[in-house]
């Protein structure tokens, strides 16, 4: 979207506060805190305008500092000439009538790369990516390997195309079948490790398993490790476990309680159920709204001891001031977000929560990204600061010098030509 301008007419289309319509940044990192007393944060442009000017509303009275931000809000935005009846549009950067074109595009790139590399178009035409998307699931017994959909893949397609996707992790299943009844560690028909998810799967219909009820064992049906491999893949992904395994704080340490073993869910080692409850769901949101909201804070907290450690002179720390503002402004936006998240996730709207770590995580970067662009350009300062070289004259010295001097007269001074007599 970097190359995409949006083209204001009726405001239906543009938000105002998340999209930069006025200025290079969006008005959300400008003034983040007003962003987050914000009514609607999402609102447009035609929500936000009328013919009596801006309509700005906030979730809670302003205090006497917040009235002076509305009002340098108000200053950045007071040219506005309002909005018309045509509707929104996009145009690209890179064409007069804003129209995109591939032709165009193949010229630009062809302008910009280097002499001897390969043509952006072959790479585009001889992509080695598959054409299909398939859950990698590789079962090993009969000597064969095989993905969900039933094709044969080398052990070269377990990396995935989308591996290094944030919006996709791929976990490695791999699925043994074999004749005679086979478990992991004695009692599991499937294993989460840290990098897979191991599933075992036998011919034998009714096993008796290691637990019981009623004085009665459990029986297993070995051909179906489904429920088994649901529960492994859930421990992988969010850490989540079976309900009756709870911690106990006088002992300090896991402990069985099978009263809570109950419901129809896969964790549910007496029910054969399928469902994951609301309760599930919320247990993963909140456990990656933690991981996210932690990675986050050691990032920022990386950057600013980057920050701390750097050395500064009186020609560097001028140049920092003129960083400093852009900085400040971006870890107010983190920390915007970082108290946004948990006051949603303190009210249990942990899907909204989730909604918000994409943001965060854009929002780190970009604040580390620019605290390495403002030390790199205070390097080439160090690299030519001023040297001084002090000269101290003595009255003692003069005579020293003269004498130098005629000397240097006297061996160096041009001689007589004497005359050649035949």
């Amino acid at each position: 979207m970097a190359q995409i301008e949006k083209k204001l007419a009726d405001g239906k289309r543009i938000k105002f506060r998340k999209d930069a319509w006025k200025e290079q940044s969006p008005l959300m990192e400008i003034f983040p805190d007003l962003f987050i007393l914000s009514n609607n944060p999402d609102g447009t442009i035609y929500d936000m305008w009328s013919a009596q000017g801006w309509n700005l509303f906030f979730r809670r009275l302003l205090n006497d500092w917040e009235i002076d931000r509305v009002a340098d809000l108000l200053n950045r935005i007071d040219d506005f000439n309002g909005t018309t009846a045509e509707p929104d549009t996009l145009r690209w950067k890179h064409n007069i009538d804003g129209q995109f074109s591939v032709k165009r595009v193949y010229k630009m790139e062809e302008r910009v790369q280097c002499r001897g590399q390969p043509k952006i178009w072959r790479n585009l035409w001889n992509s080695p990516s598959p054409t299909k998307e398939a859950a990698k699931v590789k079962r090993s017994g009969g000597g064969s390997s095989h993905n969900a959909s039933g094709g044969q893949f080398g052990e070269r397609e377990m990396g995935g195309s989308h591996a290094h996707s944030r919006s996709t992790l791929e976990v490695p299943i791999f699925w043994f079948i074999h004749s005679d009844p086979l478990l992991v560690d004695k009692h599991y028909q499937a294993k989460a490790l840290s990098d897979m998810v191991i599933v075992v799967q036998s011919e034998e219909p009714s096993w008796e398993s290691h637990l019981q009820c009623n004085g009665r064992s459990l029986l297993w049906d070995l051909r179906k490790p489904i429920k088994a491999a649901l529960t492994a893949v859930s421990e992988h992904l969010a850490g989540m476990l079976p309900l009756h395994l709870v911690y106990s704080q006088a002992h300090e340490t896991a402990i069985e309680d099978w009263i809570w073993s109950v419901g129809c869910n896969p964790l549910s080692i007496t029910s054969q159920g399928w469902h994951i409850s609301k309760f599930h769901s919320d247990t993963v949101a909140r456990s990656y709204v933690l991981t996210a909201l932690e990675e986050s804070i050691q990032l920022v907290n990386s950057a600013i001891h980057r920050l701390v450690m750097e050395r500064t002179s009186e020609q560097t720390f001028k140049l920092f001031k003129t960083h400093e503002r852009e900085l400040v402004n971006k870890y107010n936006y983190v920390v915007s977000l970082w108290r946004r998240i948990s006051t949603v996730s303190g009210e249990l709207r942990y899907l909204d929560a989730l909604r918000l770590l994409y943001t965060l995580e854009d929002a780190s970067k970009g604040f580390v990204n620019y605290v390495d662009t403002t030390l790199a350009s205070l390097h080439p300062i160090h690299c030519t600061r001023k040297r001084e070289v002090k000269v101290e004259f003595d009255m003692t010295t003069i005579p020293a010098f003269l004498v130098v001097f005629f000397v240097l007269w006297f061996v160096l001074k041009p001689r007589r030509a004497k005359p050649k007599i035949n």
